[in-house]
């Protein structure tokens, strides 16, 4: 779908409220599902009419800017039969668009079991969910995600659903009883924060949860019940470049747990600093197919250390682990032969961690800062870094970010972007393992010392499985206050 963005008449503005969130009204959307008839399989072609909504997208925008969706002449249309539970093969594309872009007639040649009085469901701007040949994957595990947003209007994840009765299929012409009316399946909302001196934010990264868990991070519209529809999760979303203006994100919401919902934020600016508050949902709870926004910033209050999130696989008694007097989590194994695995996630400012034994840490889309004179990460033996998606450390006050006293190895597929102070006797590289990644020789690049300015591969000193795994540290960057960043790159084939 193309998205056009356009002003606000002032009275529009004004009909917002300021201190809740304000939505446009759509239809509630319930995903069809299949019953298990049989038919004899056809090749057919097919033409609906097709239009999408108008009332709820009029207005999608916040607090000054409206964005309409919009049919395209090359989009993809997969269909789904929800009676017999299969994808057709093949898929439709718009022909004869309205002036408005907003109605159309879905045509194109499909494969697949149909009868009268089947239920359709079509599928736009869904690609991830319907473009794989059925037989390659069970359909009802399809995903679509709404992960691989960076803030700006042109990543907003924008799937709609409609659904349509099988009318007749004679001389192999597909026809249907009524137009294929397109939802939303998630709701777009607009963002943009202020401190408690109302001074605006440089947001650098951001993370939304739900008191409620409401919030569906991987939306899977063919599985059998809602609970397998909607998984939930956090939002998190890293800026390219930090913004102190609007932050834009498509959400889907669980509309069966949303009512009584609160939001609440954790922004990182672009010096480090933390942020918190909450927001409350409207009456009713949040909803799918609307826009939410505030006329005015989201006032957040800053956060001297913010904790991350994290899941305790294997540590002491199988429980989790308290930060001491001074911040840090001091990490031991069930027993002393048994090694150290826990996730973190989210923002983490102020503290870190500690590991008596082995650890394997798995990491997704961490942001953690520490200001003082501290590693986050400090292994007495093994550290083996699982690295997803994009992850920062910046330690400012210390020569290296993460430690480990023996092996330091890194897998998975993401980037790690440290920042550590220059220091004149250990000139690392951000992090180091003392067994194999380590500053001992400056004369030979492969060595982990920062005098060496340009990207090079570490694959040998640092993967896991250099087979499988490779990993290429960038080349220095001199923030011209004493630091130096590197992102290193970690690629995990199958």
């Amino acid at each position: 779908m193309k998205k056009t963005i356009n002003i606000l008449s002032a009275l529009t503005i004004a009909a917002v409220l300021t201190t809740g969130f304000t939505a446009c009204n759509s239809e509630d959307i319930a995903a069809q599902q299949p019953t298990g008839q049989s038919a004899a399989a056809k090749t057919f072609t097919m033409s609906i009419p097709a239009t999408m909504p108008t009332d709820d997208t009029r207005a999608m925008a916040f607090s000054g800017t409206t964005s309409t969706r919009t049919f395209q002449m090359a989009e993809k249309i997969y269909v789904y039969n929800a009676t017999k539970g299969a994808m057709f093969v093949g898929y439709l594309q718009p022909a004869n668009i309205s002036a408005d872009g907003r109605g159309c007639d879905l045509t194109g040649t499909l494969d697949g079991t149909i009868e009268a009085g089947d239920e359709l469901q079509l599928f736009y701007n869904m690609n991830s969910i319907c473009d794989v040949p059925a037989d390659e994957y069970d359909i009802e595990e399809n995903l679509f995600y709404y992960t691989d947003q960076d803030g700006t209007p042109s990543s907003l994840v924008d799937g709609a659903i409609a659904t349509a009765e099988v009318d007749d299929f004679s001389s192999n012409v597909l026809t249907t009883t009524a137009t294929a009316s397109f939802q939303p399946v998630q709701s777009m909302f607009r963002f943009q924060f202020k401190d408690e001196n109302n001074n605006p934010i440089n947001v650098r990264s951001l993370e939304i949860k739900s008191k409620r868990n409401a919030l569906v991070d991987y939306y899977m519209p063919l599985a059998s019940s809602h609970d397998s529809q909607n998984q939930h999760g956090k939002y998190s979303v890293s800026l390219a470049t930090p913004t102190t203006d609007f932050i834009y994100l498509a959400i889907r919401v669980d509309e069966n747990i949303s009512n009584g919902d609160e939001l609440s934020f954790t922004a990182v600016d672009a010096d480090g600093n933390g942020y918190v508050g909450t927001r409350n949902a409207p009456a009713g709870g949040f909803k799918n197919g609307k826009y939410y926004y505030n006329t005015s910033a989201i006032q957040l209050t800053k956060a001297v250390r913010v904790a991350p999130t994290i899941t305790w696989t294997s540590v002491e008694n199988g429980t989790a682990v308290t930060p001491n007097e001074d911040h840090r989590y001091v990490v031991n194994a069930p027993n002393d032969t048994d090694p150290i695995e826990i996730s973190i996630s989210g923002t983490s400012i102020g503290y870190t961690f500690y590991f008596g034994r082995n650890a394997t840490i798995h990491l997704d889309n961490l942001t953690a800062t520490v200001d003082k004179e501290d590693s986050y990460f400090y292994g007495n033996r093994d550290i083996t870094l699982d690295i997803n998606g994009a992850n920062s450390v910046s330690c400012v006050n210390h020569f290296v970010s993460i430690c480990a006293v023996e092996n330091l190895k890194l897998t998975g597929n993401g980037t790690l972007t440290v920042t550590v102070n220059d220091n004149e006797y250990c000139k690392r590289c951000g992090i180091c393992g003392f067994y194999n990644y380590t500053d001992s020789d400056s004369s030979e690049a492969r060595y982990n010392y920062h005098t060496t300015i340009t990207e090079l591969d570490v694959t040998p000193q640092l993967a896991l499985n250099p087979a499988k795994t490779t990993v290429t540290r960038s080349a220095r960057t001199d923030n011209g206050d004493g630091t130096f960043t590197w992102t290193y790159t970690v690629v995990t084939n199958p």
